[in-house]
């Protein structure tokens, strides 16, 4: 191998911020840095040095106050002039301080203060940008009382579109004395009484974070940054932010049962860490003005807190027995897997979540006290629809189908309080999305800017990766396949089929490919993960490596069924052809159970068209269906006189527009496992017992014609009729209906 080339990069930005300075002033800077080890100090150094020593450390008890891992800008809030300032980025690449001019408007300081200033600003990306003038405050660092220094900074007041109202840029740092942790998310520095700590605000940081693509690809990226600020008022960055519904616009009602005597559980104690977690939740609850005081409720619930991923308290309330007095509301949610195929094929998608959405709608004044609940401070009810409520969701689902009606299907899409809006052309989205952002206005509906994601070409919704290429498994439940180990118990195997059932839809015959994981769950303490279970799971394993892209169908095209049939399973692709090209829509796949194992084979792949006829009812009322098979399907469905079961399916098929046809060559990968209808674990042959044919030919002036009869060795009968398009004799006829009767009984075997 040639040696690699030895480079070294000495200077990226060649705009010093000492470019003001003379050559004499710059030499002499350059030469502080090389003669720094000889102890020459400048006299400000000096008389920094001549203050208490005081060691700065760092420690994980300072990282244990935020979640990990995490690549958050060290963001802090911070007395400006005595007046907290939220939202100051911490930037050790910026040389000067900068304070945004509405930031200033906001702080009440005198305008004419701002002193002149003939600086320039210089981004990263080589941008210039001029300061309306500069001003020096007074800064306050510490967020312990005992340990805070208070330094004068001079700022450079700017008028920029910024989601900060300032940046402490490294000057100030450096006349603070302060080290910068990322890891720590806090900066620390030497005061009056020992160490100074300032921590970051992550929950604020993160709560800055709107995703707007930055490729570049659409020209929408600037027009959205820009709808985007004009509408801001339509985001939440905090609780108090929250306006909510209207109580004339939607309520959640309990609708109780009057006859159920009412609960009032029995207090359970909580554990030091969890009581104070219940209070610090309680009071944000009552600041929000989620929850007021109870009084003699007749419904009392317990709290029950849960541990979260962050290792924060989730409060939540057990409401189990007053959900047991609530009556079911059977108000329809949207079907996922349709909602999510009217998502895919757009240029263009934003993706949307409530704030706290649950807790926009108000609870019925009737009902407040029954959600009551226990803490320290007292009794507590929920004057805003909390979580855990029977009939929560079809609450809000109401909700929104009635002010996001006109919208619903045509530019957006809605399931309870995930939102989407789409646009088949980009030019239009923000147009899509100004119609939407009025209506959320008008009932004071408000978003979570931390989950929104605008204006990009793909995206998870429901579970799912949509996008204009079609429909795609969701990485995170792959990747949680892949890296699995061989399970250890039946529990492991159940935890194992419920990460596949997410994925069923991508992957064929699915069923089959698990029938030894299903196998293992019944043996129960006998457990044991066999060869074959190993060899399923690297299957479909290495399935998952490149799963399929299922694609949506266009209007009104015909679409094409595979069906496959195994000795304990059936499983069908619904798929679409473009050209040459095969795409699969739906992959379904089925247990057999009981009477259903003892099926002949002919009627197991009747029963598979049965079931994916339900499974996929809105595609076969919706578009042609054809019906790919070897067999001669569409006879025994049409001739079921030895069946009544046949005859069932026979009828409830007749409702859709099903055309039989002859396989042809499966020319997709996808397609593969549809190979062969039959597996080789089942034969269609009846241990060489001889087959029946009946035939008989006739034959008039203008018409010939043959009947054919074969019977199996059970004796069901298969008739088939044959009408010939050529003039034939009576004898012609029926050695016609002899070969047509031939070809039938190979057909079957």
């Amino acid at each position: 191998y040639p040696e690699p080339m030895q480079i070294t990069v000495h200077r990226v930005n060649t705009n010093n911020p000492r470019s003001t300075l003379s050559r004499r002033q710059v030499k002499a800077y350059a030469r502080q840095a090389h003669n720094s080890g000889k102890q020459v100090y400048t006299t400000d150094l000096r008389d920094i040095l001549n203050n208490r020593n005081c060691p700065i450390t760092f420690n994980m008890e300072d990282a244990n106050h935020f979640a990990h891992p995490h690549s958050d800008a060290l963001v802090i809030t911070v007395p400006i002039c005595g007046i907290p300032v939220h939202r100051v980025m911490v930037d050790t690449g910026a040389y000067s301080s900068i304070l945004m001019i509405r930031a200033f408007d906001k702080m009440g300081l005198d305008p004419a203060e701002i002193r002149p200033c003939n600086d320039q600003i210089q981004g990263f990306n080589g941008s210039i940008s001029k300061p309306i003038g500069e001003i020096t405050l007074p800064v306050r660092f510490g967020t312990s009382e005992n340990a805070t220094k208070l330094i004068m900074k001079t700022f450079k007041v700017m008028d920029i579109n910024n989601e900060y109202n300032a940046i402490i840029g490294r000057t100030a740092l450096y006349k603070l004395r302060a080290a910068v942790s990322i890891f720590h998310y806090a900066l620390k520095f030497p005061a009056t009484r020992g160490e100074g700590t300032h921590f970051g605000d992550q929950k604020e940081t993160r709560e800055l974070v709107t995703f707007i693509p930055s490729n570049g690809v659409h020209s929408t990226s600037m027009e959205l940054i820009s709808f985007l600020k004009q509408n801001s008022d339509v985001f939440a960055w905090k609780h108090e932010d929250m306006k909510g519904i209207d109580p004339g616009v939607a309520s959640h009602k309990l609708n109780l049962d009057r006859t159920i005597r009412p609960v009032v559980q029995k207090r359970r104690k909580l554990v030091p860490d969890r009581q104070k977690a219940l209070e610090e939740e309680v009071k944000k609850l009552i600041d929000n003005k989620f929850i007021k005081e109870a009084k003699y409720p007749t419904w009392v619930s317990n709290p029950v807190l849960v541990k979260k991923s962050n290792g924060l308290w989730r409060l939540c309330i057990d409401f189990s027995d007053l959900n047991k007095a609530c009556p079911k509301d059977s108000y329809p949610l949207p079907h996922i897997d349709y909602m999510v195929d009217a998502t895919s094929g757009y240029e263009l998608m934003s993706f949307m979540d409530a704030y706290s959405g649950y807790n926009q709608i108000p609870m019925d004044p009737e009902d407040s006290e029954h959600t009551s609940f226990y803490s320290a401070r007292g009794l507590y009810c929920y004057t805003m629809m909390p979580f855990g409520l029977k009939n929560v969701g079809a609450t809000y689902q109401r909700l929104v189908n009635k002010i996001f009606a006109t919208l619903i299907g045509h530019t957006m899409e809605v399931y309870v309080d995930d939102m989407l809006v789409k646009s088949v052309h980009a030019s239009n989205h923000i147009t899509y999305l100004q119609d939407m952002f009025s209506i959320l206005r008008s009932y004071s509906m408000v978003l979570n800017p931390k989950k929104c994601t605008f204006g990009v070409e793909s995206g998870k919704f429901l579970g799912y990766m949509v996008s204009q290429r079609g429909i795609e498994a969701n990485p995170a439940k792959i990747k949680a396949i892949q890296e699995l180990t061989p399970p250890t118990s039946v529990k492991g195997v159940q935890a194992l089929t419920g990460r596949l059932a997410a994925l069923n839809r991508f992957i064929s015959k699915s069923t089959y490919r698990c029938r030894h994981f299903f196998e293992e769950i019944k043996k129960g303490k006998r457990f044991e993960w066999t060869e074959e279970c190993q060899k399923d799971l690297d299957s479909i394993k290495k399935t998952l490596v490149s799963p399929p892209t299922l694609q949506k169908p266009k209007p009104e095209e015909m679409l094409f069924l595979y069906l496959g049939v195994s000795d304990s399973a059936i499983s069908v692709v619904l798929i679409r052809e473009e050209g040459s090209l095969q795409s699969p829509i739906y992959y379904v796949s089925k247990a057999l159970h009981d009477a259903e194992l003892s099926y002949p084979p002919m009627e197991k792949l009747a029963f598979a068209l049965v079931i994916a006829a339900r499974k996929l009812r809105p595609y076969f009322q919706d578009h042609s269906v054809t019906v790919r098979t070897s067999y001669p399907l569409r006879q025994i469905l049409h001739q079921p006189e030895t069946s009544g079961r046949m005859v069932k399916w026979a009828i409830e098929l007749r409702q859709f527009n099903i055309h039989y046809q002859p396989r042809t060559a499966i020319k997709a990968q996808a397609l593969s496992d549809f190979i062969a209808e039959f597996t080789p674990a089942i034969t269609v042959h009846y241990n060489n017992q001889p087959w029946v044919l009946y035939i008989d030919g006739s034959s008039t002036a203008n018409r010939a014609g043959a009947g054919i009869v074969l019977a199996d060795p059970e004796n069901r009968l298969f008739c088939h009729s044959v009408k010939f398009i050529f003039p034939a004799t009576n004898n012609e006829a029926e050695y016609e209906a002899l070969l047509s009767g031939l070809n039938l009984a190979e057909s079957m075997n």
